[in-house]
């Protein structure tokens, strides 16, 4: 009888929750990118609308910069830190983000190594986590995987995913691609780091969200934060997101919390800002703006500088249900 309910409660969401994935979201023009942990890590972006997809290939062994002042770890470090903490792959998730200078949204790994098929192709392994409604049970109840995306959004993944082949993929290996830099550490041994400067050298474009860069609007970011720095990081993504960045400075106004986007109202209307508050979470002011270069600025506040500040003071928000 309890086998019985749960599969007629798994086909009542999933029936409320297709509908709402083609009548909602099915015409998102915007890249949707979600991290797939396992060896190698996989980092997944699909256009919704051009049912493009790119997926970049990162070795688990590679050191990167970890976030929230955690330091230089190798993604696999990251991850068994991340569920010492009991973030689980938000430490990965993020700082893959800020490496790639990329919004990524979710992250998506199996809780027992035993099931990972890191082995396999990157399109078969996509297809072993949404497998249909086998899958879907086991993400409803838990089983399998360690994620912060809602059973919702898992379905909507699983949607843009079906029927996925090798031609509607570009596929990145960044180690074919020479990204990874040889350094000595102190101590003598040689390691590889993730080389941001290559990346964004060889794939300038990559990511791009194509209404940002149409609009080419010349942006402005004034970083209204104590915290040094992340107002060139915070311009280096909407950057990569198509955005036109003419200037990156220090705002006077230190009391703000949540991030703004600041210009006349064709501006704050333009898919630049909308781009920007949706994903940035900020509010649009409807003030004129006395430098004739800039078409938009964007002062970032202490909701954003949460981002950097260690666990213990900015925790994650909550998965969503």
């Amino acid at each position: 009888m309890v086998t019985f309910r749960v599969y007629v409660l798994l086909f009542l969401v999933v029936v409320l929750g297709c509908l709402w994935v083609l009548y909602f979201r099915g015409t998102n023009s915007k890249a949707e990118t979600l991290v797939l942990l396992g060896n190698p890590t996989l980092v997944v972006s699909r256009v919704h609308a051009s049912k493009g997809t790119t997926i970049i290939s990162i070795p688990s062994e590679l050191l990167f910069e970890g976030v929230r002042g955690y330091g230089r770890y190798s993604l696999n470090a990251l991850l068994k830190l991340g569920i010492i903490d009991h973030v689980d792959g938000f430490l990965v998730r993020e700082t893959l983000s800020e490496a790639l200078a990329v919004p990524i949204a979710r992250y998506l790994g199996y809780k027992d190594r035993s099931y990972d098929q890191s082995d396999i192709r990157p399109v078969l392994r996509i297809a072993s986590f949404f497998c249909g409604v086998p899958c879907m049970k086991d993400f409803l109840l838990g089983r399998k995987y360690m994620s912060d995306l809602s059973f919702l959004e898992y379905l909507q993944i699983s949607s843009g995913f079906r029927g996925l082949s090798e031609s509607d993929v570009q596929n990145i290996d960044i180690v074919e691609k020479n990204i990874p830099l040889t350094v000595e550490e102190s101590d003598g041994v040689s390691v590889k780091i993730f080389d941001g400067k290559r990346y964004d050298a060889l794939y300038p474009n990559l990511f791009e969200e194509r209404v940002v860069r149409q609009e080419a609007l010349r942006v402005r970011v004034a970083n209204a934060t104590t915290m040094t720095g992340i107002g060139d990081r915070f311009a280096r993504k909407l950057s990569r997101a198509g955005a036109l960045i003419v200037a990156v400075e220090s705002s006077e106004d230190r009391s703000l919390e949540r991030c703004e986007t600041i210009g006349i109202k064709s501006a704050l209307a333009s898919n630049t800002a909308r781009y920007i508050q949706d994903v940035y979470e900020c509010t649009g002011k409807e003030i004129p703006l006395k430098d004739s270069r800039v078409d938009l600025t964007v002062r970032i506040g202490s909701m954003y500088e949460k981002r950097y500040l260690p666990l213990r003071l900015a925790p994650p928000p909550s998965p969503r249900p």
